[in-house]
């Protein structure tokens, strides 16, 4: 009689079924269940990498806003130079004082 599933070796990765099987093709755990003591430590490791990831998207997030202050203030800059300009040529006579209509 043939077997319907194939012999895997144990430990081997079910890309079917996506997780690991032993040779018998029964379910592994990916790791060893977790003790009490080590969940304590598991959930103070988690609330860390979320303090470190607060604090690295709030650093982000002030970096953000000084680039866009300095935009801000760039534009402002740009636009004061271009009417300065603009006013110039027109005192020089490079340009027309008309409105466009």
């Amino acid at each position: 009689m043939k077997r319907k599933t194939p012999r895997r070796r144990a430990g081997a990765f079910d890309r079917f079924l996506s997780f690991q099987v032993d040779s018998e093709g029964s379910r592994v755990l990916s790791r060893d269940p977790i003790s009490v003591h080590d969940e304590i430590e598991y959930i103070r490791e988690q609330n860390e990498r979320a303090n470190r990831a607060r604090v690295v998207r709030m650093e982000r997030e002030l970096v953000r806003q000084k680039l866009r202050e300095q935009q801000v203030l760039a534009k402002a800059a740009l636009d004061a130079e271009y009417r300065r300009m603009i006013t110039e040529a027109m005192q020089q006579g490079f340009l027309a004082n008309e409105e466009p209509s």
